[in-house]
C-alpha cells in the first residue's frame, strides 16, 4: 500500500493534517503536545513510548511494557499510534485522530498530570466530543456539506482560539497562585475551599444576595458551636475578612429559623464563605 504524502495545516504553530479524501485526520507529536499544553517530551516519553515503542533516531523496532493500571483506556491503540496510510512531506509520523482524541482524554481523566494540563485536556476532549456527536449526526442524515475540510479546519481553530484562551488564563493563575501560597501558606487552603464551595451554602434564609451570617453557615453545616467558641469565630472571621478586602463586613437584618429577627448583623456573600471555612479551621486546630 503506498503512503500519502500530506502537506501539514498550521495553525499557531500545531500541524493539521487531512488525506486528500478527507477519510483520515491527524497531528504530528509536538502539535497534539502543544495542543493539549504538554511539552514534546512529556508527551513522547510519558505516554507516545510507552504505545509505540522507541522512537529514537530512525529506530523502527517497536518494544512494548505492560500499560499502567491508569492508561488501560489507551491499551487498543499499542502499536497503533501512527496512521499506515498517510505521512507528512518531511516523513514526520501522523498520529491518528481516534489517537488523539484517547490521549486527550486520557490526559483530562486518568493521568497525573498536574491541574492546568488535565483542565486544559478535558475542555478540550467535550469540545471535540460535541464537534464529533454533530458531524455524526450530519452523515448518519445523509447530510452532504461541501468544502469538508476547511469546515474542520475552521472548527480546529475556534477551538484551538478557546483552548488557548483557557490555556493563558490558567498559566497566569499558576503563577499568582504558587507565588501567593508560598509568602502566604494559610491562602492556599482559602483557595480550595473556595474551590469545593457549593449552592448548599445557600439553605439557611439568607439575605437577597444569598448572604448568610455567621450562625447561618454554621446551621447549614450542621455545626454547635459553644458561645464562647461562637464569638472566637465571628471575631477572627470579621478581622481575616476585613484583612483580606479592606472593607468591613456588610451588615443586615436577619430572619433565624424561629422566626425572630436579629438586627444589624454581620453577613457574607456566598464568594466568601470560604473565609468563615478557613476560621473555623483554625479555631478548630487551635484547641
Amino acid at each position: 500500500m503506498s503512503i500519502e504524502k500530506v502537506k501539514p495545516v498550521v495553525v499557531d504553530g500545531i500541524e493539521f493534517y487531512i488525506s486528500n479524501d478527507g477519510k483520515e485526520s491527524g497531528m504530528s507529536i509536538s502539535g497534539l503536545a502543544r495542543f493539549i499544553g504538554l511539552s514534546e517530551s512529556r508527551l513522547r516519553q510519558g505516554i507516545v513510548n510507552k504505545l509505540y515503542g522507541s522512537l529514537a533516531d530512525g529506530n523502527e523496532e517497536s518494544t512494548f511494557q505492560p500499560l499502567p493500571d491508569n492508561m488501560k483506556s489507551l491499551k487498543p491503540f499499542v502499536g497503533k499510534v501512527f496512521s499506515v496510510r498517510t505521512t507528512s512531506l518531511q516523513n514526520a509520523k501522523i498520529i491518528r485522530h481516534e489517537v488523539c482524541t484517547a490521549i486527550i482524554r486520557y490526559v483530562a481523566f486518568d493521568s497525573e498530570y498536574e491541574d492546568t494540563v488535565k483542565q486544559l485536556a478535558e475542555y478540550c476532549y467535550h469540545k471535540f466530543a460535541e464537534i464529533g456527536f454533530h458531524e455524526w449526526i450530519k452523515k448518519s442524515s445523509g447530510y452532504v456539506e461541501q468544502n469538508d475540510e476547511n469546515k474542520l479546519l475552521d472548527q480546529f481553530k475556534q477551538l484551538y482560539s478557546e483552548l488557548k484562551s483557557l490555556n493563558e488564563f490558567a498559566s497566569e493563575y499558576k503563577v499568582i497562585r504558587n507565588t501567593t501560597t508560598a509568602f502566604m501558606p494559610g491562602v492556599k487552603d482559602l483557595l480550595d475551599d473556595i474551590v469545593e464551595t457549593t449552592e448548599d451554602d445557600n439553605l439557611y434564609l439568607p439575605t437577597e444576595d444569598g448572604a448568610l451570617s455567621i450562625e447561618g453557615w454554621l446551621h447549614n453545616k450542621g455545626i454547635t458551636l459553644t458561645s464562647t467558641k461562637f464569638r472566637q469565630l465571628a471575631h477572627i472571621t470579621a478581622a481575616t475578612f476585613k484583612s483580606m478586602t479592606k472593607q468591613d463586613p456588610s451588615k443586615a437584618h436577619f430572619k433565624l429559623v424561629n422566626g425572630k429577627t436579629k438586627y444589624n448583623v454581620s453577613v457574607y456573600e456566598p464568594q466568601h464563605f470560604a473565609i468563615i471555612q478557613m476560621c473555623f479551621n483554625k479555631i478548630l486546630h487551635d484547641d
